[in-house]
């Protein structure tokens, strides 16, 4: 799948402002973001990962960082190509979005671009096991904020890519 493809497109965001690393590698990858906090994701999902081309889902201890976690999702995909279970959202990504669809699918959210956006990311993700990193404009309680976004492929305990860690961050929310 092409970052030009049609499923990366999202009509409802600021188009001029989404855009995707160019290198899936890890390396690639933390080399194109900008923000400490993804960087500081990255490492935590490396550190669980150790040797193995992904983590497993269970592995996944959100207490052990606990600042970091406000900024992250925990998605989990039971069936291949079902819906996504959104297991655990970060407390600052409810605050933001005054949402809290932790235990929910992913068709709870709301807005259907912001809904296919998560879809496409998972789909890409738990299909080449690699990481995503993207950036884009949103506007939520009436504000405008430039966001920076970590998709990290997860395996299942039946050995499958079935997980996502999302990591995302708000420039200038802290």
């Amino acid at each position: 799948m092409a970052l030009t493809d049609s499923v990366f497109v999202y009509p409802d965001l600021d188009t001029s402002s989404v855009e995707y690393a160019p290198d899936f590698s890890t390396a690639g990858v933390r080399s194109w973001l900008r923000t400490g906090k993804m960087r500081d994701v990255l490492d935590f999902w490396n550190d669980i990962r150790q040797f193995r081309r992904c983590p497993e889902l269970c592995d996944v201890d959100l207490t052990s960082v606990p600042e970091l976690s406000n900024w992250m999702i925990l998605l989990e995909r039971p069936v291949p190509g079902g819906d996504c279970l959104f297991r655990t959202v970060g407390r600052k990504i409810i605050e933001l979005s005054h949402l809290d669809i932790t235990g929910q699918p992913l068709m709870a959210l709301p807005d259907p671009e912001y809904r296919r956006m998560f879809q496409a990311n998972c789909d890409a993700v738990t299909r080449a096991a690699m990481p995503l990193a993207s950036r884009y404009r949103r506007m939520l309680k009436g504000q405008s904020f430039d966001f920076e976004r970590l998709d990290l492929p997860l395996t299942l305990e039946s050995g499958r890519v079935g997980g996502v860690l999302v990591g995302m961050h708000a420039a200038g929310v802290d």
